[in-house]
């Protein structure tokens, strides 16, 4: 994404954002707490990264820890609840790991022109 387009990102989420804080403040619509804390901005960043830049697994690293700390508040569960699942990250490593090596791989048949895996032989 080119850097024009990226600012014209932040600014259009600038102005949606401002505009619900506004109809929030004048009583239109009731905006649950739990977007007002930082667990819930590093969910809002991660998704920013992921809509703003081709590298979206740091985005990804900031939703799952956003989203980590945030649920046991929202359902009032324990925290020790929540890490007892954390062998989903090492899962989600992996996947990501898988994804970018798959994704390797066939840029690279595009670049050698072909779709079959074979490689092209230098005459």
């Amino acid at each position: 994404m080119a850097a024009s387009d990226r600012k014209s990102v932040l600014a259009v989420i600038l102005i949606v954002v401002g505009s619900i804080l506004l109809l929030d403040k004048l009583n239109f619509f009731f905006i649950p707490w739990y977007f007002f804390t930082w667990q819930f901005l590093l969910i809002g960043i991660g998704f920013l990264i992921i809509i703003t830049q081709e590298k979206w697994e740091g985005g990804l690293v900031l939703i799952t820890i956003g989203t980590a700390f945030l649920l046991p508040r929202i359902f009032d569960i324990s925290m020790r609840d929540v890490f007892n699942y954390w062998p989903v990250i090492l899962i989600l490593i992996g996947v990501v790991t898988l994804v970018r090596h798959l994704d390797g791989d066939s840029n690279r048949r595009q670049i050698n022109g072909s779709n079959t895996g074979e490689t092209k032989k230098d005459s």
